[in-house]
């Protein structure tokens, strides 16, 4: 069952007020969450969340296809038009995103003592 979220009512209570309702701040100017989990508590979705101990592999995943996209936008050939273009960099995405899939997967725990090497701890 869905439930609605209080903070994304449209109208809100303030302390010591006669009772009516005031219009507050839109959901989504609300500082203390981020623009994301605003948008999905307010649209009042349950989103299947992935176990939190896939953490890194989701990471890596979503990392590498924005990677992968920017790269085959900027390896595609200029001048063409948006039909031909769109299919060009689509075809090129998807093949440099599952080529980049394993490498950024396996590469991953690696990379990540080579930070801790580098980087200096908070003790």
């Amino acid at each position: 069952m869905l439930e609605a979220r209080p903070d994304c009512s449209p109208w809100r209570q303030s302390p010591g007020h006669t009772g009516k309702a005031l219009p507050h701040r839109h959901p989504l100017a609300n500082p203390g969450r981020s623009a994301l989990s605003r948008v999905f508590d307010c649209r009042r979705v349950r989103v299947p969340r992935i176990n939190r101990q896939y953490r890194p592999q989701v990471f890596g995943l979503l990392q590498s296809a924005i990677t992968s996209a920017i790269a085959a936008l900027i390896a595609n050939p200029k001048g063409m038009a948006l039909g031909p273009f769109m299919l060009s960099w689509s075809t090129t995405w998807l093949l440099t995103w599952l080529s980049m899939i394993p490498v950024v997967l396996l590469a991953a725990p690696y990379v990540r003592r080579l930070t801790d090497l580098i980087v200096q701890r908070e003790d």
